[in-house]
């Protein structure tokens, strides 16, 4: 996996629990709390903004599941573990 994540060092893993803005390729901006790593892969929950979508049924939105893939991604830590943002 190759995640990139602003002001951490290549090879850096999100973390369970942080939170981050995310700028997906595919998805837009958006912000997630992290729930669960595996590999490429990073599963969250939506706390701000929409994750766009080709079709309008995979549309995500606050409070809303997300799975997102390193490649795609650009993550920017904006809060701690248990902080809320």
């Amino acid at each position: 996996p190759y995640w990139k994540i602003a002001g951490e060092p290549d090879g850096a893993v999100p973390e369970v629990g942080v939170v981050y803005d995310v700028q997906h390729s595919r998805k837009g901006r958006f912000t997630l709390r992290a729930t669960s790593i595996n590999g490429e892969w990073l599963t969250g929950i939506i706390v701000k903004g929409v994750a766009r979508a080709a079709m309008f049924y995979n549309v995500a939105e606050k409070g809303e599941e997300l799975t997102i893939r390193d490649a795609h991604s650009y993550l920017v830590r904006v809060g701690r573990k248990g902080n809320d943002r």
